[in-house]
């Protein structure tokens, strides 16, 4: 709970986001507290473990993204409660990307951080290697690290591989084609509809008017997206 990450110190609470080594490194941690000759084949075990996890380097890999993300070293052991709100959401940032899961779900991961921090983070999502999901307003970012636009408006939703300017330009590409196929559809559309009028003045001509007539029924009418407020899904994959 929130409770339980407010007393644990900065550089636990980054650990904690791989969490089947900070289970491995808490059992070694209680092992080692209480050690006697009847746990130490246990500990034996949970050391080999922690070695194929990397687990001895955990903390120096953790202090480092910490560090990039700004927080300085003097506050890697102290308590998440003693420290600042802002500086709290850096942490929580580098807990998940401590984790390495195979998706990385952002909203606004760019909020608090200063350039420096912000450089890295993009360095660190280029290089990475699962999925990311980002929602954000800093186009700049999104650009940088994101190759996949979704849009989601009007109750539709579109998808483009490009990151975000370059869809502006697909999506602008897009709509201009829409209107120019619209407006040819529409001029044959009012030919058909002169030429049924023309076949129904006459008798002979009836058939031909009724064929025209569900030819035209059958037309797929062709749509121009509209605009809306966007609400936009990036993904780097």
């Amino acid at each position: 709970g929130l409770g339980d990450v407010y007393k644990r110190q900065v550089l636990d609470t980054v650990i904690i986001g791989n969490k089947p080594l900070y289970n491995v490194k808490s059992q070694m941690d209680t092992l080692y507290a209480d050690y006697n000759d009847d746990n130490a084949d246990k500990i034996g075990l949970l050391q080999q473990k922690f070695e194929e996890m990397d687990g001895w380097n955990a903390e120096s890999a953790a202090a480092a993204m910490l560090s990039n993300l700004g927080i300085e070293e003097s506050l890697h052991y102290t308590l998440m409660k003693d420290v600042d709100a802002k500086l709290k959401v850096r942490i929580l940032l580098a807990q998940s990307l401590f984790g390495n899961p195979d998706v990385l779900i952002m909203d606004e991961p760019t909020n608090h951080l200063d350039i420096e921090a912000i450089i890295w983070l993009e360095n660190f999502l280029k290089n990475y290697a699962g999925a990311i999901v980002i929602v954000s307003h800093d186009k700049m970012f999104l650009d940088n690290v994101t190759n996949r636009t979704i849009e989601i408006s009007l109750g539709k939703i579109y998808d483009y591989p490009k990151p975000y300017t370059q869809f502006l330009v697909l999506r602008n590409e897009i709509k201009t084609q829409q209107l120019a196929s619209q407006k040819n559809q529409a001029k044959q559309i009012a030919q058909t509809e002169k030429l049924i009028e023309k076949f129904r003045a006459k008798a002979s001509k009836a058939t031909m008017a009724q064929s025209l007539i569900k030819k035209l029924e059958k037309v797929d009418r062709i749509e121009v997206d509209k605009d809306d407020n966007l609400s936009l899904i990036h993904i780097s994959e």
